[in-house]
């Protein structure tokens, strides 16, 4: 599981969007997951630039469950690029203009009795990876750099930055995320659906993460994955977290979250050592128009005292006047 073939990565690349101090581009690959769900084949990413000066930072945002929630990071990204920090959405697997094939976005993380599960969250986690191995190969990812996740993103960054023990990654910040099964299958509005076909009961699943969370806290990454626990605690973010350094994270919690349990925010918090947290008077969703106030905060992390000009997002480029060719196929560099 999450394992893939490092290679050069041929890439296409078209300017999608551009703003008074920003340019984006998105930029589309094979996936290097070794067996992805028809509809799911062709990773997508949305990379926002400086259009003048030199980059100071990088960020990727990996979003949150289904579709509502992209726009307002596309527009995120437009606020950090105007304030010269590369600025890369990555659309994760299952969701969005990835949806695979008579499914719904984002549906097939929550199935966890099922192998479907399995599959979406390896192949998310072999997707953020190797789009940064891109990144790198493209010398946008800078050494100054944050890996931003937002719920269901905010659980895969975990997991990503554990694999990688933070060697490429300079802070990590979780928005209105969480962690354990056990608490997001019973108590979350949005996995109803899922509760009503699981063959374990509620008490089952709270035993086994009592018996099995203490053994698994002595372990790195790679030795979780081969232990014999039960296939959703190996995309269970609460699973990986004691392996960061909590100095190196940010939590940002929403006092009026319904959509994750309070337990499973609190329990991922501890178990990333109680890193810096935030906790704000919103709710699960209700944060997403404010990401301009979000992008500053990101920059102040990121050490960077520049205040960032409102952008406003643009509409597709549509006979604008002419560039450097906008739309080239590239071989990784």
């Amino acid at each position: 599981m999450y394992e893939y073939e490092k290679r050069k990565i041929d890439f296409t690349s078209g300017y999608f969007l551009r703003g008074r101090r920003y340019r984006c581009s998105i930029i589309k690959f094979p996936t290097l997951y070794h067996s992805p769900a028809e509809g799911t084949e062709i990773v997508e990413l949305y990379l926002f630039r400086p259009k003048r000066g030199k980059s100071r930072g990088s960020a990727l945002i990996l979003h949150g469950l289904g579709s509502r929630n992209i726009p307002f990071f596309l527009k995120m990204g437009a606020h950090l690029s105007a304030a010269s920090i590369t600025t890369g959405i990555l659309i994760l697997p299952y969701n969005y203009t990835r949806t695979k094939n008579r499914s719904m976005s984002g549906k097939d993380f929550l199935e966890i009795h099922t192998e479907n599960a399995v599959r979406a969250w390896d192949h998310a986690v072999v997707d953020t990876l190797s789009t940064v191995d891109l990144l790198e190969s493209m010398k946008v990812w800078s050494d100054n750099n944050i890996l931003i996740g937002y719920c269901l993103g905010g659980m895969v960054a975990v997991i990503v930055a554990a694999l990688d023990r933070m060697r490429r990654f300079s802070r990590l910040a979780l928005m209105t995320t969480g962690g354990g099964w056990h608490h997001i299958i019973w108590k979350s509005p949005i996995s109803g659906f899922v509760r009503r076909r699981l063959p374990w009961d509620r008490e089952e699943m709270k035993r086994l993460y009592e018996r099995l969370l203490p053994i698994l806290r002595t372990k790195i990454p790679y030795e979780i994955l081969n232990e014999n626990v039960p296939p959703f605690m190996k995309y269970d973010p609460l699973i990986f977290a004691h392996t960061l350094d909590p100095s190196r994270v940010r939590f940002i919690d929403a006092l009026f979250d319904r959509a994750l349990p309070y337990l499973s925010r609190k329990d991922l918090w501890g178990e990333l050592g109680k890193p810096k947290k935030h906790v704000i008077p919103i709710g699960h969703v209700t944060w997403l128009p404010f990401e301009y106030i979000f992008a500053k905060w990101v920059i102040y992390l990121m050490g960077l005292k520049v205040l960032p000009p409102k952008e406003i997002l643009e509409e597709p480029l549509i006979l604008q006047e002419p560039e450097d060719p906008e739309n080239h196929k590239s071989s990784g560099g």
